[in-house]
């Protein structure tokens, strides 16, 4: 962090603070403060798009709020400051060292692995998953199944994903633009490789041929061909696994805290969005502004359904 800055979430420095971040999710203050400087910045800040359980009454959208804000802080590359969930960037040389990866391949025993919490969502990603359950094993963790894994075991739960399978399923809830959260950054770094789906440009943040994406293929039967096909076809597997070992995704764990216990684990890339915040405040002679009905600007790239389930009478395929 730059060093003429200091962050707090304490509101008791709000009236002296350079730039003040409020949450479009839970915002619900009905009127505006005093704003105690007219240079002090507002920032419109998100790491989720709006979904059903977003009240459409936030502050934001109202009329008192929504022409007040300089800068958007959100997933969205064209927020005034971009903080995406993570990064993948090519590995440094100390990063890079020989390993065995044909041997740990070859002693997988499973195909594909997701570990879900939510089953209802816009992308209807469990639906998208029981169509190709119809053509390969799929083993389906939490709390959209049988098969259980504590919550306060997910070191051990991430290693044996790793040694098991050969698949890991990157679903998100919602297809948005821009939208690729660590449940594809957070599962990259494993041995294994990736199937995401979404509605975020996967390629122009990571690498091609270093994970599969859905919408690569016509149907749910096709990818799952090709599937089986790299499961039994160890070079093609094996290519995809080098190409992606190059390779290291970036993000970082935010724990919150409540009597001395752990009670949620974020995980978010946002200490260079941060810093880009404290670069601007101290050259606000280039960065000045004031969003006209943020609101409009929020809803230029709303979530829109999924495009790849086709349903009638009740039978998708």
């Amino acid at each position: 962090m730059n060093p003429h800055c200091f962050m707090t979430t304490n509101t008791k420095y709000m009236k002296e603070a350079a730039a003040v971040l409020f949450n479009a999710q839970i915002m619900q203050i009905p009127k505006p403060m005093s704003r105690p400087d007219p240079k002090q910045i507002w920032i419109l800040h998100d790491t989720e798009p709006e979904k059903p359980d977003w009240s459409h009454n936030v502050a934001f959208r109202k009329p008192e709020w929504r022409d007040l804000f300089n800068w958007t802080m959100f997933y969205r590359e064209d927020s005034d400051i971009f903080a995406p969930y993570g990064i993948v960037r090519k590995k440094t040389p100390s990063e890079l060292f020989n390993r065995d990866l044909d041997s740990l391949v070859k002693s997988k025993t499973k195909n594909v692995a997701w570990m879900v919490s939510h089953c209802t969502t816009q992308g209807k990603r469990v639906e998208y998953v029981r169509l190709l359950q119809k053509y390969i094993d799929i083993d389906i963790y939490g709390n959209c199944s049988l098969l259980q894994w504590p919550r306060n075991l997910d070191k051990e739960f991430m290693l044996m994903i790793n040694s098991t399978y050969k698949f890991y399923l990157a679903f998100e809830n919602s297809f948005c633009v821009d939208y690729i959260t660590e449940k594809f950054y957070r599962y990259y770094n494993g041995d294994y490789i990736l199937v995401a789906r979404g509605g975020g440009n996967y390629t122009k943040y990571i690498p091609a041929g270093t994970f599969i994406d859905t919408r690569d293929f016509n149907s749910t039967k096709d990818l799952t061909d090709h599937l089986h096909y790299l499961s039994t076809n160890h070079e093609a597997y094996m290519k995809i696994l080098r190409k992606k070992d190059l390779y290291i995704s970036v993000y970082e764990r935010l724990d919150t805290v409540e009597n001395n216990d752990i009670v949620f684990i974020h995980y978010q890339y946002e200490t260079p969005a941060l810093c880009e915040i404290c670069y601007r405040i101290n050259n606000l002679q280039i960065y000045s502004k004031t969003i006209a009905r943020v609101d409009e600007w929020f809803d230029e790239k709303l979530c829109y359904p999924p495009k790849d389930l086709n349903c009638f009478n009740n039978e998708c395929y």
